[in-house]
């Protein structure tokens, strides 16, 4: 768990000094302000405040924002080490640049991963906008450079060489935080962790623009569950599922997951679709979904940091479908090193259509129905599996006998 420190502030305006522009080095990216003075920021900020970009604004101590700060395009804020910004309930912040003139959060010193702490949006905070913002180097404390525990929306923002994540919204509440367009590059730890109230979608990149992706520590983490109506479309980078995860509402939950999607669970973690809820997990023949192991570095390369690891069988849990279930789909879905606690990787109690789907390298069986389950199971292929059938179904199972599988189903 992360600290969040609780800071005080004051404004403090300085006349103009020489080389001003140096405390930002390389820490911003497009951003044409320069600024020709100094606004030291030591206390709290209460009311309306604007910031602009014909100064420099040089955090000296961990502050709070009680008001509604708004900061103009082509500003620069600096930091110094360890400090940061903290937006309380009730507060705003609004950081809108543009694309030829971004909005700088970065180190007043060392340009150097953790030079500074983050920025912390408060549960109960209004709903704070970032767009066309670069942090860098932050992360001091073992803090995201954004941690948002409230909503935002936070578009076409860069993220790059900081200690740890880029943004942490694994405890945003309150109502939806878009995150779109972003860039992440170079964090020391999976630059972007979500939960069922974000929003955040393809379009953001997980690489440098004209260099290579790198695989170490990249990807999405999700925490919690999967409550409402979620979907998964991400494909440059897989998702990270270290925590129980689930659909609990037991009339409105919708985990939808795209074409081309990975995601990599944790030692014993797995997914449960509770009474209620729909899934639906529909790959493509070119583009099958995948589910695997945080262990199995030929998926995305390493993405949890701890070497050169490969998945075992039983290094994950299982997806169980629970009776009462409807609308659940698995097509072509490759899954991998599942069945930890001995289960079968996909156990089913409810209404599901299992149809050209890939097990391998799984600790136990592929697929087990019993008696309350009804739907399809056909055209998969299961391989390197325990000493179990690949495919138990019950004889009171709604499932025909006719489908076709390898190796064949047994009935039981």
């Amino acid at each position: 768990m992360k600290k969040i420190i609780l800071f005080s502030i004051s404004v403090v305006v300085l006349s103009a000094l020489s080389g001003c522009s140096d405390f930002f080095g390389g820490g911003s990216d497009n951003n044409t302000g320069g600024g020709t003075s100094t606004v030291v920021v030591n206390s709290t900020l209460t009311g309306s405040i604007t910031w602009t970009a014909d100064k420099i604004y040089h955090v000296t101590d961990s502050v709070t924002l009680t008001g509604n700060l708004t900061i103009q395009p082509g500003t620069k804020v600096s930091f110094d080490t360890l400090c940061g910004l903290y937006v309380d309930a009730g507060a705003t912040l609004s950081a809108v640049g543009t694309a030829a003139s971004h909005i700088s959060f970065t180190a007043a010193g060392t340009q150097a991963a953790g030079s500074w702490g983050h920025i912390v949006l408060a549960a109960g905070s209004n709903a704070s906008t970032f767009t066309y913002c670069d942090f860098t180097y932050a992360g001091g404390g073992i803090g995201a450079a954004l941690e948002n525990n409230g909503k935002a929306t936070i578009t076409n923002c860069v993220f790059h060489d900081n200690l740890s994540s880029g943004i942490h919204a694994g405890a945003a509440s309150g109502g939806t935080t878009t995150i779109t367009g972003n860039t992440f590059y170079a964090n020391g730890d999976l630059p972007l962790i979500i939960n069922r109230y974000c929003f955040a979608d393809s379009t953001n990149q997980f690489y440098k623009t004209g260099s290579a992706i790198s695989y170490f520590l990249n990807g999405v983490e999700f925490v919690g569950n999967f409550d409402g109506a979620v979907t998964l479309d991400i494909t440059e980078v897989p998702y990270c599922v270290f925590n129980d995860a689930g659909v609990s509402y037991s009339t409105s939950g919708n985990l939808t997951i795209q074409p081309g999607v990975t995601i990599k669970f944790g030692t014993g973690y797995g997914l449960t679709i509770y009474s209620g809820s729909t899934f639906t997990a529909t790959g493509t023949a070119l583009a099958p979904i995948v589910f695997t192991s945080v262990k199995d570095d030929a998926a995305f390369g390493d993405t949890n940091g701890d070497g050169a690891t490969t998945g075992a069988p039983g290094d994950w849990g299982r997806i169980y479908l629970e009776s009462g279930t409807t609308g659940t789909n698995l097509k072509y879905c490759d899954v991998e090193f599942g069945g930890w606690g001995l289960g079968y990787v996909i156990n089913s109690s409810g209404a599901a259509a299992i149809e050209n789907c890939v097990f391998t390298n799984n600790l136990h069986g592929a697929v087990t129905a019993d008696s309350s389950a009804s739907g399809t199971l056909t055209g998969n292929t299961a391989s390197d599996y325990g000493s179990v059938d690949a495919y138990s179904i019950s004889s009171s199972a709604t499932i025909p006998t006719s489908l076709t599988n390898s190796p064949a189903a047994v009935y039981y």
